[in-house]
């Protein structure tokens, strides 16, 4: 499996289409800086316009540019492909990529967060202890909830082998649903429950309020663990049936190859003779 996953780590990294977005992506922190600094400038000011930065702009752009980069043509096709390569079972496949999904996002996020602090302290943000605290705890929950997401949009990506549904279903879980709730302040009448568990992101902005509020729910711990579980096994699923759909085939074929080789044969007569 760590063959596989060294394997698409590098695939994805080099290829131009993510280096430019995900470097697009981290150099709006700067000018989101600028902004705040020309507008009005103090350490509260810095804090909020990151998180809504964070929120709206980065996490879902590093994700998009990860969904657009792991693809390549008959994405599923590939992947069965690889496994075989590798000689490993297919759901290890799946797992190597959402681990090196994951490790690319974690990534992605830290050199963010490096920036941030260091903008801050170029700047004079002046940010406390308790500030810088609460947002690297804000940026590792949205990691959490992009590594989510995208777990949920690689269900996608191997269903259809096409990247648009996959980007599409990525955005909505990120952006629209979340946007939607906060817009019309549905989580103060306690709506959030419900789409927690559906959309990882509502759920690890909830897991951030409690960890704030210093209310640890390891409920909220285990829907999470349960919505990575669920696309997982999804995704496996995926694979069971094109196997399936393969051996079909199979069988469908074998009894055509047998009619020839009975037909080829001589006849009795001829063979006596």
């Amino acid at each position: 499996m760590n063959e596989i996953i060294k394997e698409e780590i590098f695939y994805t990294v080099k290829k131009k289409r993510f280096i430019v977005l995900a470097a697009l992506a981290i150099l709006g922190i700067p000018v989101i800086t600028l902004m705040t600094k020309n507008n009005y400038w103090n350490d509260l000011t810095y804090y909020l316009a990151i998180q809504k930065y964070l929120f709206y702009v980065f996490g879902p752009a590093v994700g998009t540019a990860l969904i657009i980069s792991v693809y390549r043509k008959k994405y599923t096709r590939n992947s069965i492909i690889q496994v075989e390569e590798f000689k490993v079972k297919r759901p290890v496949g799946v797992l190597a990529r959402v681990i090196s999904g994951a490790i690319i996002l974690a990534v992605c996020y830290a050199v963010a967060m490096l920036v941030v602090l260091l903008l801050g302290l170029i700047f004079g943000a002046n940010l406390s202890i308790v500030q810088t605290g609460e947002l690297a705890l804000r940026m590792a929950m949205d990691c959490l909830g992009c590594i989510v997401t995208y777990t949920a949009a690689l269900f996608w990506l191997y269903l259809f082998a096409f990247p648009i549904v996959s980007v599409l279903v990525y955005l909505v879980l990120m952006i629209a649903v979340p946007y939607v709730y906060q817009f019309f302040n549905l989580y103060v009448y306690g709506y959030y429950k419900y789409v927690c568990y559906f959309v990882p992101k509502a759920l690890t902005d909830h897991i951030y309020s409690n960890l704030v509020l210093k209310n640890m729910n390891w409920l909220n711990a285990l829907i999470l663990l349960l919505q990575i579980a669920v696309y997982y096994l999804l995704t496996i699923l995926v694979f069971k049936f094109k196997k399936k759909d393969k051996k079909k085939r199979k069988k469908k074929s074998q009894p055509e190859e047998t009619e020839t080789v009975v037909n080829t044969a001589p006849a009795p007569a001829e063979a006596g003779a």
